[in-house]
């Protein structure tokens, strides 16, 4: 479904012009510009994904403050307790000795902890999987 919106309609900080278009596909908005394929709006806007991958490794204390789990790989979505798994990181790592949680569904190190700042959704993840898989 496209629909035109009004020029004076913002989304956050994007100031949306005449004559543009709002598709919705399968829960994903896009919009729709004269000369431009599209444009992929909403929550997923301004997070960096860099630095929210920095997050899957080095983390057990951050893992077991955490009461859910997400794999990035498999998409999964699981219990903390599930995790019985580690790498241990050596001591002449760049970032020094620490754990890495592996995953108990697909055995990869692509977990990531609710306690990162984002809620653990299979919508979050699916982008994650998309930008580094």
């Amino acid at each position: 479904m496209i629909s035109m919106i009004s020029p004076s309609i913002h989304s956050g900080q994007v100031r949306i012009k005449p004559n543009i278009g709002i598709q919705q596909i399968a829960g994903k908005t896009r919009l729709l510009m004269p000369g431009v394929m599209c444009v992929e709006i909403g929550f997923f806007m301004g997070i960096d994904f860099n630095k929210v991958h920095d997050e899957c490794g080095w983390h057990e204390e951050a893992i077991l403050k955490s009461k859910i789990c997400g794999c990035f790989y498999c998409l999964s979505i699981f219990s903390t307790i599930e995790i019985k798994e580690w790498i241990e990181e050596r001591e002449d790592c760049p970032r020094g000795p620490g754990k890495t949680a592996v995953c108990p569904k697909c055995g990869i190190d692509s977990v990531l902890p609710d306690t990162i700042g984002y809620e653990i959704t299979k919508e979050f993840l699916t982008k994650m999987q998309e930008k580094f898989f």
